[in-house]
């Protein structure tokens, strides 16, 4: 099932993998929940697709925000980048 929502995300938003994965060398994981967030899903729901809790999603996108931006930021901060690209 992720091959195929990779597929379709390739087509609508062509080259959100390689921006996100090579210049901001994230992981899977982290482009997965890149993924779910640029999708609008909800916390929760990117949580029961990860397998993590939410409070542990919330933690991860902040730590995401960081690692792009070599800076501190909130969930909302990452949610907010990611959903412009």
């Amino acid at each position: 099932m992720w091959e195929d929502i990779l597929l379709i995300i390739d087509r609508i938003y062509p080259g959100l993998r390689v921006k996100l994965m090579g210049a901001y060398g994230l992981d899977k994981e982290e482009f997965k929940i890149s993924v779910l967030v640029k999708l609008d899903l909800l916390n929760m729901e990117i949580a029961t697709l990860v397998c993590k809790t939410p409070g542990a999603v919330t933690q991860k996108r902040a730590a995401i925000y960081k690692k792009i931006f070599k800076e501190k930021g909130s969930s909302k901060d990452f949610d907010t980048y990611i959903k412009s690209l």
